[in-house]
């Protein structure tokens, strides 16, 4: 059986030898996972546009398992914003696209809206192939908290997000309910996280808890998203610092992700914590586990998210987590502990509740326990008996 992989949000990443890597929304893992479950597989992924030095990127980035897949990359229609109007390169996007397919026994779709998905889905009917959409996130605040030329297309896509979905033969949600709610499928659908939870270790919450029983004269927080994307919201964490310093509280702030993060430092000085603020920039999926055990809580502060990964593996580390009300953060975090999104104070507040000591231990614990239901063995059962029904009917 052949298998095709499309995919937007996974974007490619070269170096300086020619070599390509991966960013964080895909990895070697995951790619396995659509391996098994067929004789050949091919990938069409979007072109991030960086480049850089092999030594760099080696450092920052997995590389693509080239023993796995077959690669065919296409470009990022939204950038740079010439590439809107580029007929040649709309015109290459569409001859792969059309070469892949029918190519392909069935094909997966990771997104049920933009162009890969729109031309993805149009040349499945044209050929009669059967495929599945994945759905991550809220089409809508994506688009809207994205900027102003988000704000042009959120209607368009939340649209496009829920008539594909009404139609697709198959569905993999990322949440238990809330994206169903909102976007509902008439064909063969599943809820489950594409999280790779592989350690629950008793030790890493027994270890958890020996490091905060000595009280701690700065408190570290943490956040792994692009420190560039401004719907992530780091700066109300910086905003929230700042308001606790006149408290007397001390925070760091550790950012992990890709992008420079010069406007979030101006910032940050502005309010008087620069020093206070730590810009990790990215490592290699195996190195984030290391890095979460050097934290003291997690904090997810997006204006929109689908099921953040990022939660459930700082869960996994016994992290206490606060996440804003936005997704399927609900369906991660204490309702305590969830806050209104671009709400600097309210942050402050539940900050302020959670390095109580009793109180820190308790969401520790809760964490913890609450990853054990994103377990690698129960969801990749879960999901790979879903996958072998899709390829197999």
């Amino acid at each position: 059986m052949k298998l095709l992989f499309i995919s937007m949000s996974a974007r490619t990443i070269s170096d300086n030898s020619g070599n390509i890597y991966l960013n964080a929304h895909m990895n070697k893992k995951t790619i396995q996972r659509y391996r098994v479950i067929c004789d050949e597989l091919r990938m069409i992924l979007r072109d991030s546009g960086i480049c850089c030095a092999e030594e760099e990127a080696r450092k920052k980035y997995d590389p693509f398992p080239k023993d796995l897949a077959d690669l065919s990359i296409c470009y990022n229609p939204y950038h740079p914003i010439t590439n809107l109007f580029s007929v040649k390169k709309y015109r290459e996007m569409n001859r792969v696209f059309l070469e892949n397919i029918k190519w392909a026994d069935k094909v997966i779709i990771a997104s049920a809206t933009g162009i890969y998905a729109e031309t993805g889905i149009k040349y499945c009917k044209t050929y009669n192939k059967r495929y599945m959409l994945l759905v991550g996130g809220f089409a809508f605040e994506t688009d809207w908290n994205h900027g102003w030329d988000g704000k042009f297309v959120a209607w368009k896509h939340e649209h496009e997000c829920k008539k594909n979905m009404a139609i697709a033969p198959y569905g993999l949600y990322v949440t238990k309910e809330f994206l169903q709610k909102r976007y509902p499928c008439h064909g063969k659908t599943i809820g489950c996280s594409d999280v790779e939870i592989t350690d629950l270790n008793p030790d890493i919450l027994k270890k958890r808890l020996e490091k905060t029983t000595s009280r701690k004269a700065t408190i570290v927080l943490g956040t792994v998203a692009n420190i560039d994307d401004k719907r992530k919201g780091h700066k109300f964490v910086i905003k929230a610092i700042s308001l606790l310093k006149r408290k007397g509280h001390k925070f760091e702030y550790h950012l992990l992700g890709a992008g420079s993060g010069a406007s979030l430092m101006v910032y940050a000085e502005q309010l008087g914590v620069k020093d206070q603020v730590i810009l990790d920039g990215t490592k290699p999926h195996s190195e984030v586990y290391m890095w979460l055990d050097d934290i003291d809580i997690y904090i997810q502060p997006s204006f929109t998210e689908g099921l953040c990964r990022a939660v459930v593996e700082a869960m996994s580390r016994a992290c206490p987590v606060i996440c804003t009300d936005v997704g399927g953060n609900g369906e991660l975090c204490s309702k305590e502990f969830l806050v209104g999104a671009g709400n600097a104070e309210a942050i402050a507040d539940v900050l302020e509740k959670l390095i109580v000591a009793d109180t820190y231990e308790k969401q520790a614990k809760s964490s913890f326990n609450r990853a054990h239901d994103y377990y690698y063995e129960v969801l990749d059962k879960k999901r790979n008996d879903f996958l072998k029904m899709f390829v197999e009917f």
